[in-house]
């Protein structure tokens, strides 16, 4: 597909110096839209033997470079365009990015342990809906993905989330762990089911409970009888 021609349905958030990882995932996923070979210009970068005599194929890695580097600027804040303004290659534009707002070797580890400990900790909280759950979820696992671990794979989340579950889907949690696809479902299918169940268990408790509770109301109703003719029959004189 020609970078000329490409046009994103989808909006670029301006990077203002929050949120990060979001911003990041988004600008890679519309480089690669525009051309592949851009983002591979971005991650790697390019040299020219000569510069004073580049060669045609180096003269598009050059232009590809510069809508690179100008796509990536006009997605940031004028602040933020005015702090890395110095950067020369849509590369270096990049890493700059990733250095200064991901932090530093060790604060960057120090972030994915505590990011780690968080999921090996994760539990369902109350009476959260499973999208809560799967929304808190997600949030943890796409920062620790956008932070550069390759472990955290949409897989290992469907595991978490099943494991964090009550004893009231464990019928469906091993149905599901018994799919021959269960590897390769994805968190949408997962979900889906999920919700189709817990939307169910909801029915079934406005049922039951409102027969309970009618049940309740005619007992009363009985016991108050019961003790009505007790009451006369101790009036009684014989």
């Amino acid at each position: 597909m020609s970078s000329v021609s490409y046009k994103s349905h989808l909006k670029i958030p301006i990077f203002d110096g929050t949120d990060y990882p979001f911003w990041k995932e988004k600008m890679k996923i519309r480089l690669r839209a525009i051309d592949d070979d851009m983002w591979n210009v971005v991650q790697v970068g390019f040299t020219v033997a000569i510069p004073q005599a580049p060669t045609d194929e180096e003269k598009k890695l050059i232009q590809m470079d510069a809508q690179a580097k100008d796509e990536i600027g006009g997605h940031l804040s004028r602040a933020q365009f005015l702090r890395y303004r110095q950067c020369e290659t849509a590369k270096e534009l990049w890493d700059v990015l990733e250095k200064i707002n991901e932090g530093v070797s060790t604060q960057k580890e120090a972030r994915i342990d505590t990011l780690r400990a968080k999921l090996n900790r994760f539990k369902r909280i109350g009476n959260e809906s499973c999208q809560q759950t799967f929304d808190r979820l997600s949030d943890i696992a796409n920062e620790l993905q956008g932070l550069g671990t390759k472990d955290i794979t949409d897989h290992e989340v469907v595991k978490k989330l099943l494991q964090s579950l009550d004893s009231s889907f464990d019928s469906l949690v091993l149905i599901i762990r018994e799919r021959f696809d269960f590897k390769v479902l994805d968190s949408a299918d997962i979900m889906e089911r999920l919700n189709t169940h817990e939307e169910q268990e909801e029915e079934k408790r406005d049922l039951y409970g409102s027969t309970q509770r009618k049940n309740h109301a005619l007992k009363v109703v009985a016991d108050s009888s019961s003790d009505g003719n007790a009451e006369e029959d101790s009036d009684d004189p014989e």
